[in-house]
């Protein structure tokens, strides 16, 4: 597997982990969905600027993203409120 692939696999978990969409990851770093697809399916590399965004949407380092090994290192979930919640019910009277 090349590295784009790899990079592009590992950047893929990273923003499922995170809960967040193509579209939504690529404004949160300067670029478009589709540009966030071609670099998660291999076909393109992002620049350098794009990386340090990327590391800092994560909290990881720049290195970590480069880290492929199995056992490597996750950040730590995201928060629970950055989560939304669930909308209250009222229980039903009979």
């Amino acid at each position: 597997m090349r590295l784009r692939q790899r990079l592009g696999k590992r950047i893929t978990e990273l923003r499922k982990r995170y809960d967040m969409t193509q579209a939504a990851f690529g404004a949160a770093i300067g670029c478009t969905g589709k540009a966030i697809s071609e670099i998660e399916r291999g076909n393109s590399f992002p620049s350098e600027e794009h990386l340090e965004q990327m590391a800092k949407v994560f909290k990881i380092a720049v290195m970590d993203l480069f880290d492929f090994r199995d056992n490597r290192f996750m950040p730590p979930e995201p928060p629970l409120d950055a989560k939304k919640p669930r909308p209250y019910r009222r229980a039903r009277r009979n």
